[in-house]
């Protein structure tokens, strides 16, 4: 039994690296991974070896898993913007799949043992003092514990076989395929009358990533079809004719980037307005709150402090190699352990994890302070999000052992077992996935990583361009809309842009869309892992 558990957590913590991965570099957000994993565990052991999975086992696997789904995710939003910054370095590196693999491996373990090890600090605090709720793993663990959980693990499994037999309908059979993979809707054309003009362009119909765009849609709801929508519009009825009577001397390409960076621009502006209280509390909820000269006193958090001393040194070896000084390694740790403290709050109320936000907050001063480079700061960007994202499913998997009574060190190794494989894995699925499909390309936009690369070349646009673009960022605040997944509709592809928001309408007309959510997720983890499969044939 003991032997099945331990090769079940790793077959789900490398599924988990795959899908996750893939979805975050095809829509600009993710769902958490571990109710499909509780359901797709439930169904093997019960449904497919006929074996009865005690909750311990279950919720192991499960928890083990999980890590896999949050690295993959920040990889997916960070680590290819030093593609969009230099090109021509992240392609060398992809040359060498050793080296490319070597680098992931060690930059995914040092910032997720970083996150660890803080997350065993601040355990009792947030789990025990303060009895954070942690939504999503109280909803995990009610799943384990559900009677009725086989049917939904059925269900989901329903949605699984509905996917597969439509991809094998994409197959060639004999030279010929049932449904092609690509289907042009129609073609280029314009609309024009005496003082306006709007153009739109061809629109294909992606039989093989149209699933996957529904159901996503379908789950995240009108939280990302009224963005997308407005985004969209914008875009064609009114950014693109004012490139066309205004800025007529810039390329398409150019201006929509400018005007996009000047949006981002904004954004990060009036999140950087926040930051200080951010950090303000951080400082005075961690060593104050915490009282620090007493937990010097206090056997368990001297053991804690002496983790991060003893694994600080590999920290710094890694960053030393990559020319990174000791003051960027001192700011860097100071701004991930303040955005670890304030977003393990957040997800622990909310079950919300901004990772990116805060990636944002670490690695833009350190553009000015240190003048960094472009390896420098794809580094910086990916150690916070890597770091936030293990801390917070750490704590996570912890609230679900208090909920399940586990026991304590079991659930701990299954974590370390879960970091562990999913940093081997994480580099491998990377450059399988952006070798076989190119990144920026159509089915591998890797939209949050253009975003941040937009920020960071923000004075390279025109000036006007992304003037236009920061003061319709600011209407958007002042409107309270999602700035983010707006420019997600000027970023993305209409028919990617088209599929999302009509899943997300179909969850309108639904009353009751928790009742169809394993079948959905089926459907969506089935095409994710068919498309990164696809990579080896």
């Amino acid at each position: 039994m003991k032997l099945l558990v331990f090769f079940t957590s790793i077959a789900a913590a490398v599924f988990s690296v795959a899908v996750m991965t893939y979805i975050s570099m095809v829509v600009p957000f993710g769902p958490w991974v571990a109710p499909t994993l509780v359901l797709m565990t439930s169904f093997f052991f019960r449904g497919v070896l006929r074996h009865e999975f005690k909750k311990e086992a279950l919720a192991l696997v499960v928890i083990s898993g999980s890590i896999g789904g949050i690295i993959g995710t920040a990889f997916g939003f960070s680590f290819p913007t030093l593609y969009f910054l230099a090109p021509q370095v992240f392609n060398s590196w992809l040359q060498s799949p050793f080296y490319f693999v070597s680098i992931v491996f060690c930059l995914s373990l040092v910032a997720g043992g970083f996150g660890f090890i803080f997350a065993n600090l601040l355990e009792h605090e947030v789990l025990i003092e303060e009895g954070l709720r942690f939504p999503v793993a109280q909803m995990v663990a009610g799943l384990i514990n559900a009677q009725e959980k086989f049917k939904k693990a059925k269900e989901l499994m329903i949605g699984f076989a509905c996917a597969a037999f439509y991809s094998v309908l994409q197959i060639k059979w004999f030279g010929v395929r049932v449904l092609p993979r690509v289907l042009t809707l129609w073609n280029p054309f314009c609309i024009c009358g005496q003082n306006f003009s709007v153009c739109f362009p061809a629109v294909k119909f992606h039989f093989d990533t149209m699933p996957l765009l529904l159901s996503i849609g379908f789950v995240a709801g009108k939280y990302v079809g009224l963005p997308l929508f407005i985004g969209t519009a914008t875009k064609y009825f009114l950014v693109d004719p004012i490139e066309h009577f205004f800025f007529s001397d810039i390329e398409s390409p150019d201006f929509l980037l400018a005007f996009c960076s000047g949006m981002i621009f904004t954004s990060a502006s009036l999140g950087f307005m926040s930051a200080p209280r951010f950090i303000i509390n951080g400082i005075k909820n961690f060593w104050l709150k915490r009282k620090a000269w007493e937990m010097i006193g206090d056997k368990a958090s001297r053991l804690r402090f002496w983790e991060i001393v003893i694994y600080t040194p590999f920290v710094i070896s890694f960053f030393y190699f990559f020319e990174m000084s000791i003051w960027q390694q001192l700011y860097l740790f100071f701004g991930v352990v303040v955005a670890i403290y304030q977003v393990v709050y957040i997800a622990g109320n909310t079950g919300l994890a901004p990772l990116g936000r805060f990636a944002t907050f670490v690695m833009v001063p350190a553009l000015f302070i240190f003048d960094s480079g472009f390896v420098q700061i794809t580094f910086i960007a990916t150690f916070v999000e890597v770091s936030i994202g293990v801390a917070v499913d750490v704590l996570f998997g912890r609230k679900i052992g208090l909920l399940l009574d586990l026991e304590k060190n079991k659930l701990v190794r299954y974590q370390a077992l879960g970091l562990i494989v999913s940093s081997l894995f994480v580099g491998i699925v990377l450059w399988l996935l952006i070798k076989n499909f190119g990144l920026g390309s159509d089915e591998l936009l890797a939209q949050r990583a253009q975003i941040r690369a937009l920020l960071i070349n923000f004075n390279s646009f025109n000036l006007w361009v992304a003037l236009l673009g920061s003061i319709f960022g600011y209407i958007l605040f002042l409107c309270n809309q999602n700035s983010m997944l707006i420019l997600s509709g000027f970023l993305m592809p209409l028919d990617y842009c088209i599929g999302l928001i009509l899943g997300s309408i179909i969850s309108w007309f639904i009353n009751d869309t928790e009742k169809y959510l394993p079948l959905v997720s089926g459907i969506f983890t089935y095409n994710s892992f068919w498309m990164f499969l696809r990579c080896f044939f």
